[in-house]
């Protein structure tokens, strides 16, 4: 798991759990994570998640 971004962003903090592996994204504010998200399933899985989907799935961690 990596973590990415601008910790000194005022977003927060996000994770989505991957539903083919478990594997769990996260990444600093709702752009970075769709980004590391999208890159996850094509890299590993061989397949493009909609965006809508992940942000769907995501959450702030506190």
């Amino acid at each position: 798991m990596e973590v990415t971004g601008d910790a000194s962003a005022d977003e927060p903090l996000m994770e989505v759990i991957c539903p083919a592996c478990g594997g769990i994204v996260e990444a600093i504010g709702a752009e970075e994570l769709v980004a590391v998200a999208t890159e996850h399933t094509r890299d590993v899985h061989g397949y493009d998640v909609p965006r809508e989907h992940i942000l769907n799935s995501a959450r702030s961690i506190d």
